[in-house]
């Protein structure tokens, strides 16, 4: 696909999204907050949400836990373009395609190659919901491996979660799970309260 193809499908997709398409989402994450963008453009602040790329052993983060940033790098906030912005096309589960833009835009689906090693980790939560997609290489071939699940319980989210924690590096899986720790103190001392 042509970087402008590229471009147009992208755009077309963040409409669908705006228009509340079901199977389209968009989430946006920069180094001071998380965003789902939603219908007529709204945008919902997502207390834990970021995008995890390794690629060939170079890790970069984006986003924040608990309302505390765990980027490794700095984005600018000021526009949405600043964002690393990554869009899900789930209107098929047998074809999920997810964009991601950072700031070039990609493309990932089950029919893309790649001879780099790559994980990435696209993860938010909010109360009972949370939403984990993935993009990893197949270990039997050159193929890619892109899977989204958005789930509404708490037990499924404590899955999402659990295998969020499994994908990444064992240095931000542990920093990440620290701070996850922590919400659960604060929590369960506001309730003995």
């Amino acid at each position: 696909m042509s970087k402008k193809d590229l471009n147009g499908k992208f755009d077309e997709l963040m409409n669908l999204c705006r228009d509340g398409k079901e199977g389209v989402s968009s989430m946006a994450f920069s180094s001071e907050k998380s965003l789902s963008i939603g219908q007529n453009n709204a945008k919902f602040n997502l207390p834990t949400g970021f995008c995890y790329f390794n690629i060939n052993g170079e890790i970069n983060i984006t986003g924040n836990v608990n309302n505390k940033s765990i980027s490794n790098h700095s984005t600018k906030n000021e526009n949405i373009e600043d964002c690393v912005i990554v869009i899900a096309d789930s209107r098929n589960e047998n074809k999920i395609t997810l964009f991601v833009k950072n700031p070039e835009i990609a493309k990932y689906n089950r029919k893309s190659t790649t001879s780099d090693q790559i994980t990435i980790v696209i993860y938010w939560e909010n109360g009972d919901y949370s939403y984990l997609a993935y993009i990893l290489n197949n270990p039997l071939n050159n193929e890619i491996i892109v899977d989204a699940n958005f789930v509404a319980s708490k037990y499924q989210s404590d899955i999402n979660r659990a295998n969020c924690l499994r994908l990444l590096d064992k240095t931000t899986s542990n920093k990440i799970t620290h701070l996850l720790t922590d919400e659960n103190k604060e929590q369960k001392d506001e309730d003995d309260f």
